[in-house]
């Protein structure tokens, strides 16, 4: 379907949709059980979610009609979130 992303846009702009709709099924559960009171930011990470622009763009309006609006997409690999997490825990703990 990426692919076609590029070079049908039209033929996607149907596709998505669906897509986003069911990723939202599955967010929508997993954040309100975390956070009841208020709306998590949603983070979009991976090879389709960040190079579908038409993917993000059906996701977030997915998002939106269920109350969440902070949706960001990953500017780097989440690898170096990870990394970032691990050196900030080494400095934090005793002897680190």
């Amino acid at each position: 379907m990426a692919p076609s992303s590029r070079h049908g846009a039209e033929r996607c702009e149907t596709r998505w949709p669906p897509v986003g709709r069911h990723l939202v099924d599955l967010v929508r559960p997993i954040a309100t059980r975390l956070a009841p009171a208020q709306p998590l930011p949603v983070v979009l990470g991976g090879g389709v979610l960040v190079h579908q622009p038409l993917l993000q763009d059906a996701i977030r309006s997915a998002l939106s009609r269920v109350g969440f609006s902070d949706v960001r997409v990953l500017d780097q690999d989440p690898a170096v979130g990870a990394l970032l997490l691990a050196e900030q825990l080494a400095t934090t703990l005793p002897g680190g």
